[in-house]
């Protein structure tokens, strides 16, 4: 169980820039067509680079999971994996994220019955919710209300399987593309470095102090899903990007994808962190070589993204593809 949480927070969160065209000879329209149906296949995941005289930072916003056999590196992403010198990711897991580790960030300070959480017309669907994903309300009252809504909302995907088409490709999760785990494979396999910015211990310390107000309404929006038969969004965050989305680069899009229940979260999980990691990333500078950078692609989209951040410190940052 503990395992999911943490794999469901590692957020994977997340411009239609494309490649200008050159001169080329005339050919016949259905060539023409082909070779432009050729072209929008090749996917293309937005790319920023970084640099300086000595130092070059690849920025890729990386996507939690994929259909199976998804095809989504491109040639240039290849390039700059054999290239770099170093893996950086934004999270990595505490040496002590185990269940003891972690009750602390799950437990309430208060004694508040979790269906005391809610209004009375969402009392009954919440309790059915449990009831149906075998989890006794007992278990959820002494959760803090941000890790019972987290925690309810990746089980209940399970709940509307077959109403949302989006979806069934994840029946199987043996199966699933998980992007950052490709990468790390190939760094790990000719033995370079990979590090992390932060903890995941930070981010359940933010988490914790969030308002209840703020917590509540996290678990309001995945009982009301449920009311509805929708699939519930992640609370902690907007639902990954669209798989189109992500896989062109559209980056606009991905931005006009995410929402955020309160500013308090969008602070936590958005605006905190990447002032974190642009500080880093201004550091970095400092010392040559060459790394690739794989963070959420919720990071490097939308308002408050680590590139505007980066801009406003007066660095320059650069669209690849």
């Amino acid at each position: 169980m503990i395992e999911k949480l943490l794999f469901g927070l590692v957020l994977a969160f997340l411009p239609a820039a494309a490649f200008s065209d050159q001169a080329r000879p005339a050919v016949p329209a259905t060539e023409t067509a082909v070779a432009t149906q050729s072209e929008r296949s090749i996917p293309r995941p937005a790319i920023w680079l970084l640099a300086d005289e000595d130092t070059r930072i690849y920025l890729f916003g990386t996507i939690l999971v994929l259909p199976p056999e998804t095809r989504w590196r491109s040639p240039q992403l290849d390039q700059i994996v054999a290239e770099a010198d170093e893996l950086v990711h934004h999270l990595r897991e505490d040496p002590e994220d185990d269940s003891e580790f972690i009750a602390p960030w799950m437990m309430r300070r208060s004694r508040v019955p979790i269906l005391s959480r809610v209004s009375r017309e969402r009392r009954e669907p919440l309790r059915n919710m449990l009831d149906a994903l075998d989890v006794t309300v007992e278990a959820m009252d002494h959760w803090q209300t941000w890790w019972a809504a987290h925690a309810i909302s990746l089980d209940a995907v399970s709940l509307v399987h077959g109403r949302d088409p989006s979806y069934r490709w994840s029946d199987d999760p043996d199966r699933l593309t998980r992007v950052e785990d490709e990468l790390l494979g190939d760094f790990t396999r000719t033995g370079r470095p990979i590090s992390a910015v932060q903890t995941m211990t930070e981010i359940f310390r933010s988490l914790s102090q969030l308002p209840e107000r703020s917590q509540r309404e996290m678990l309001d929006s995945v009982v009301d899903a449920y009311r509805r038969g929708e699939l519930p969004r992640r609370p902690l965050g907007p639902r990954q990007p669209s798989k189109e989305a992500w896989i062109s680069g559209n980056i606009e899009q991905i931005g006009a994808e995410m929402e955020w229940s309160s500013p308090e979260l969008f602070d936590v999980m958005i605006k905190r962190p990447n002032a974190e990691l642009t500080r880093w990333l201004i550091k970095r500078l400092e010392r040559p070589g060459t790394l690739l950078f794989a963070v959420g692609a919720g990071h490097l989209a939308g308002r408050g993204s680590v590139q505007s951040m980066l801009e406003a410190e007066g660095f320059r940052i650069t669209r690849l593809n």
